[in-house]
């Protein structure tokens, strides 16, 4: 073996296994007037203000997703029986008991205007199977951050553009506009004001990200909504809670707990506040494993909250596993895929002591999109990926009887 490819592998090996506690402090601001992106590798990555927009648009090709600013004050309603033919006359009379809509806490996929969408219904409008395009038949209510009431509707999403009218009740100052989701490239929402009529692009890359912390509305009890802050998971980020530890800072059977995908596993109850002593309390038995978008396991314990002072939260954290190394009782042998996420291509990069490897990519069916075998020790391969379809793939590499698995995103 090439000797500048040993150090290499040395190097990388020991960055994905070297074991250490480290502590991050994310903030959300005073008030928690913003929002933090938070990566579990390279801590936090970005904070925006979250008192700047009432309408987010997912710009995922194959989501018709709207959701809201609820955490932040946004409310919405939609006008029963009443289409879009009905925009000019909307009557609000009986709107208290109308019932408001909200963001789901478990997908990002499901916004408010999402609700109780059903088949080719989006919640906000109908999809045309012969035109592709989803056309508006609903007329909303919405009550901005800063208070101010508007009718909207969602015109149509046609080719990746959102085009939506909004105005003041009564009709007056009616704009109408459109936001063409090509112009925002791998982020998962666009957003948008309706006070100041303003477009923001205030999110990190997909790929930067592991975590959330901003407040949202939370479902207390049926019809009973309350404005929290927390964390809540990027897309494809996997969630392990484990509750009545002795000691959370030394836990790591990570493999006996069920991971799952719902995005407010940690959500906001980690926390609670003391109404006799004036200031919160954490869940000190508690720890979480987090599996982040390279397949890598971390344990994570908060151990500080500073509350709407100043939105500080502190978080204890953990390597446990890296997902660049294969499960040999030696760990010699390295596995790793990049760019992940992918766009036109990504590079596999093994170094294994065995005589043969197979490489092996696979939809999320089972159905197989790229094979090859090759002879051991380093190996770079690269792999066209121009012609596979968004979404989620997984890469296979086998040798020796030893079988490791990764997660591909292509963008």
């Amino acid at each position: 073996m090439n000797i500048q490819y040993s150090f290499l592998t040395i190097a990388l090996l020991y960055s994905v296994t070297l074991i250490g506690q480290t502590t991050d402090i994310v903030t959300m601001g005073a008030g928690y007037i913003d929002q933090s992106f938070y990566s579990l590798s390279n801590g936090e990555v970005a904070t925006a203000n979250n008192t700047n927009w009432d309408i987010a648009f997912s710009l995922n090709a194959m989501s018709a997703t709207v959701r809201i600013n609820g955490g932040m004050g946004t409310a919405l309603y939609k006008v029963p029986n009443v289409d879009v033919s009905g925009w000019a006359d909307v009557d609000t009379l009986g709107l208290s008991t109308w019932p408001q809509l909200i963001n789901s806490e478990l997908s990002w996929s499901d916004g408010a205007f999402n609700t109780n969408s059903e088949d080719m219904n989006y919640g906000w409008g109908n999809y045309d199977i012969i035109t592709h395009v989803v056309v508006g038949d609903a007329v909303f209510i919405v009550k901005s951050i800063d208070g101010e009431w508007k009718k909207l509707m969602i015109e149509d999403l046609d080719d990746g553009v959102f085009s939506f009218m909004y105005a003041n009740l009564d009709s007056s100052d009616e704009i109408s506009t459109s936001i063409d989701r090509a112009e925002y490239e791998n982020k998962n929402f666009v957003y948008y004001s309706l006070s100041s009529h303003m477009v923001t692009d205030r999110e990190p890359l997909i790929s930067d990200w592991d975590l959330t912390f901003t407040k949202y509305i939370t479902t207390l009890s049926p019809g009973v909504y309350y404005s929290v802050s927390g964390a809540l998971a990027n897309n494809n980020i996997e969630i392990a809670e484990v509750n009545d530890l002795s000691n959370p800072f030394t836990y790591s059977d990570y493999e006996s707990h069920g991971f799952l995908s719902d995005m407010n596993i940690i959500g906001y109850d980690w926390k609670s506040y003391n109404m006799s002593a004036f200031s919160y309390e954490l869940e000190e038995e508690r720890c979480y494993f987090v599996k982040n978008l390279e397949g890598s396991i971390y344990r994570i314990v908060f151990t500080d909250f500073a509350g709407s002072s100043s939105g500080d939260i502190t978080i204890n954290k953990e390597l446990m596993s890296g997902s660049s190394v294969l499960d040999d009782e030696n760990n010699t042998n390295f596995f790793s895929v990049y760019p992940n996420p992918a766009y036109n291509n990504t590079t596999v990069l093994i170094d294994a002591q065995a005589k043969q490897v197979q490489l092996t990519i696979y939809d999320v069916r089972g159905k197989k999109m790229f094979e090859a075998q090759m002879p051991g020790g380093f190996q770079e391969t690269s792999i066209s990926t121009a012609d596979f379809e968004k979404g989620l793939y997984f890469v296979d590499v086998t040798f020796n009887g030893t079988h490791s698995s990764q997660k591909l995103i292509i963008q």
